[in-house]
C-alpha cells in the first residue's frame, strides 16, 4: 500500500487545506464560562421585560374636555 506522505510530511488533498495551529481549540475557564452565559442571559431577561412591559404614554397638554358634546345639527340645548 503507498504511504500519503510526500518528504515525511502528511500529503493533503487539494481541496482540504491544512489546519492552522492557531485556530487550536483553547481551554476556557469554568468562572469565565458562567460569566459570559450569566451576562447572555441577563440580556436576554431584559430585552423580555423591556418588550413585555406596558409603558403609559405622558402627555404634554391634555386636550381640554367640556361637559357636553353639541349635537351634530348644531347646538346642545338645555334640558335636551
Amino acid at each position: 500500500m503507498a504511504q500519503n506522505h510526500v518528504f515525511g510530511r502528511r500529503a493533503y488533498p487539494p481541496y482540504e487545506p491544512p489546519p492552522d495551529p492557531t485556530l487550536a481549540p483553547a481551554t476556557v475557564s469554568a468562572p469565565w464560562k458562567w460569566a459570559i452565559t450569566g451576562a447572555i442571559a441577563a440580556v436576554l431577561l431584559l430585552t423580555m421585560y423591556g418588550v413585555t412591559t406596558r409603558h403609559e404614554q405622558v402627555v404634554a397638554n391634555p386636550p381640554a374636555t367640556t361637559g357636553s358634546v353639541p349635537a351634530p345639527g348644531g347646538t346642545a340645548k338645555p334640558g335636551g
